[in-house]
């Protein structure tokens, strides 16, 4: 599983070490992603795959990487939006989400922006 090891050290600070077994099931469940204050635990889609729970699907869990390919998609058939354009576009994701990629792949020089402030607006590179 992915990051298997990451969310069974988590798991075990929070229960102290004494509980291994919980933790190892309990790895099973969720994937970690981040670290410290930052860390979000996501329910393994295999499992809900699995379980025949009658779920609909929703932007707001969607993994980092494909939320990047969502957003160079939207800027090859919108150039020159704003955050809060493609945040209209992709309405199931916070603004804050979209900025924090979008800052990452700017970083990345995966797109570039032009303007400041409220008229930033991004092209892909």
């Amino acid at each position: 599983m992915e990051n298997q090891n990451i969310e069974y050290k988590s798991l075990n600070i929070i229960t102290g070490g004494k509980h291994k077994k919980l933790a190892e099931e309990c790895v099973g469940f969720a994937n970690a992603q981040g670290e410290k204050k930052g860390t979000a635990f996501i329910i393994n889609p295999k499992l809900l795959s699995d379980s025949k729970l009658n779920i609909k699907p929703t932007l707001k869990t969607i993994e980092p990487h494909r939320l990047k390919a969502l957003i160079v998609e939207d800027l090859q058939i919108h150039p020159r939006s704003k955050s809060s354009e493609i945040q209209e576009r992709i309405h199931d994701i916070s603004i804050e989400e979209i900025r924090r990629v979008l800052l990452s792949m700017e970083k990345a020089k995966t797109i570039l922006s032009e303007g400041s402030k409220r008229y930033k607006v991004y092209v892909l590179a």
